[in-house]
């Protein structure tokens, strides 16, 4: 009996434990030392972005402002949101200018 893939189901359950299982997949291929799965775990674990280590705050600061950037891209994030993201992050204007000014269409990987 053929049955429909539960899409909807399986995003659920990626928004309600993908944190955790970032790590944890790490950790049973044996990988529970490394730097990466270490990072993963405090972000996940992590109440107030104050705790993180240096390393896991670089890592969170990167993604809100990927995930600021993104919403700026799409008029889908208005100017008071964008500063309470940066203020909880703790950006820097100067962090903000130097990221504002960068050209992330044209990058230089290699």
């Amino acid at each position: 009996m053929a049955t429909e893939f539960p899409s909807q189901k399986v995003y659920e359950q990626v928004l309600t434990h993908g944190h955790s299982l970032n790590w944890q997949l790490l950790e049973l291929l044996e990988f529970k030392d490394s730097p990466l799965t270490n990072i993963l775990k405090e972000l996940d674990e992590a109440y107030h972005f104050s705790d993180l280590s240096v390393e896991a705050q670089i890592v969170a600061k990167a993604s809100s402002f990927a995930k600021v950037y993104l919403l700026s891209e799409i008029n889908m994030i208005e100017p008071a949101e964008r500063r309470v993201m940066f203020d909880y992050y703790q950006f820097s204007e100067q962090e903000i200018l130097r990221l504002k000014a960068q050209n992330f269409r044209k990058l230089d990987l290699l």
